[in-house]
């Protein structure tokens, strides 16, 4: 049969993912109240001090325990990709992963960003692994995806698009007079996730006219403070989301700290597409809800 590709685009979720039928009888028993004991895996891209992964988790297991009528197994392992993410460390987490479990009898494994499912998503169809056709839910994710016919036997989720447009086209409503917009993202190796990057320099094309849209890719709070403090042009908003890191400590910044030293810089407008910079600075922006993520992760609604 030929190769099937099938690519998931969002709205702000759009899920296609855990509704009873299509997971194996075991994960969802038709009688749920005799059903066993859930083993689950979460894998999550980031680390412990993340709360919009935190938030994701509680609601994902709260929310399968009431369906189910049972106690959830959860067992939780962070890839720290933000400060860990080269391909020899991805797969020394995955070699981790099989030998650690090979007594845990994992039923479904859930996926908390897009380096997590990237990391294992390969292990479902390896017959020498001990994920070898264990379902995988994903949520969170950034990128486009693609799965063949016969991943998606085995692989469900929900994609978290960032709104980058809509938010732009907020700001210039909002500041009709200005002259740039700054995005800033997570670095996930645009050259190695050629559609991700070819949809910015989409809508930099797209807003072109209107204000100069630039995209500030990294992992760091440094590098943040280094471009805003390079900035020639004091008529500007900016566009953030997502936990950074400082480069010195190597430790996870909070998102109160990260607009702190912002505004050290600047008074520019910021606005947000997550929901930790609200109340900490952020003045507006398009959200996307960590425990909405995870009750549809569970629900497929």
């Amino acid at each position: 049969m030929s190769l099937k590709k099938i690519v998931i685009y969002k709205g702000i979720i759009v899920c296609l993912l855990l509704a009873i039928f299509l997971l194996p009888n075991q994960i969802y028993g038709i009688d749920e109240k005799e059903a066993n004991v859930k083993n689950i895996v979460i894998l999550d891209s980031y680390s412990s001090a993340n709360p919009w992964s935190k938030n994701l988790v509680q609601a994902f297991v709260e929310h399968l325990e009431a369906i189910s009528g049972t106690t959830i197994n959860v067992r939780i392992e962070y890839l720290n990709s933000i400060d860990h993410n080269t391909a020899e460390y991805h797969l020394s987490f995955v070699h981790m992963l099989n030998s650690k479990y090979k007594n845990f009898n994992t039923d479904l494994i859930l996926t908390i960003g897009s380096n997590a499912l990237e990391s294992i998503r390969q292990e479902v169809l390896n017959p020498q692994s001990l994920f070898y056709h264990v379902p995988i839910v994903f949520s969170g994710n950034s990128r486009y995806i693609e799965l063949d016919e016969e991943e998606m036997k085995y692989i469900f989720g929900s994609l978290q698009d960032l709104y980058w447009s809509k938010m732009i086209h907020l700001v210039l409503e909002l500041h009709t007079e200005i002259d740039k917009i700054k995005v800033i993202s997570l670095n996930t190796d645009l050259e190695k996730v050629p559609k991700s990057k070819g949809r910015q320099e989409l809508i930099e094309k797209l807003f072109l006219e209107q204000a100069d849209v630039e995209f500030i890719n990294t992992n760091y709070i440094e590098d943040i403070l280094e471009n805003l403090t390079r900035e020639t042009d004091s008529n500007y908003a900016i566009i953030i989301g997502n936990m950074y890191f400082s480069n010195h400590t190597k430790r996870l910044v909070s998102a109160e700290k990260v607009i702190q030293q912002i505004r050290q810089i600047t008074d520019a407008a910021i606005y947000t597409y997550d929901e930790a910079y609200i109340n900490v600075g952020a003045i507006g922006g398009i959200i996307s809800n960590s425990r909405k993520n995870g009750i549809v992760s569970r629900t497929g609604k």
